[in-house]
């Protein structure tokens, strides 16, 4: 195999695995427990695609992952005056726009800026 085949087969395994991080974490919106599967992969690859469009991915969904159980967690405890329901309203249209772009931009091969 040559540099080149080698390249491009590691690039569409990268390409792959973020797409699939990224389906885990559209239906982790529904049970939760597949954005954990899907955060801890990301942690994970994250280290081996530095240097990469894919490096930009990784970094994406372990912010949304961390920044958005924390929020959920705040929203959560403040349902009882009635503010957390409009902070989880807020978190699941965020979460879901940071996700869905991210998995449109994987797909066309391109960096999440």
């Amino acid at each position: 195999m040559t540099q080149q085949t080698t390249n491009t087969a590691v690039h569409a395994d990268q390409k792959a695995l973020v797409l699939v991080c990224y389906v885990l974490f559209v239906l982790g919106i529904v049970n939760g427990f597949t954005a954990l599967v899907g955060v801890i992969v990301a942690h994970v690859k994250r280290s081996g695609a530095a240097g990469t469009v894919w490096q930009s991915h990784y970094d994406n969904m372990v912010l949304v992952f961390w920044a958005g159980l924390a929020v959920f967690i705040a929203g959560w405890l403040l349902q009882w005056v009635l503010i957390g329901f409009i902070v989880l309203g807020v978190l699941a249209v965020w979460y879901l726009y940071r996700t869905i772009r991210g998995l449109i931009l994987a797909g066309d091969g391109r960096p999440y800026a």
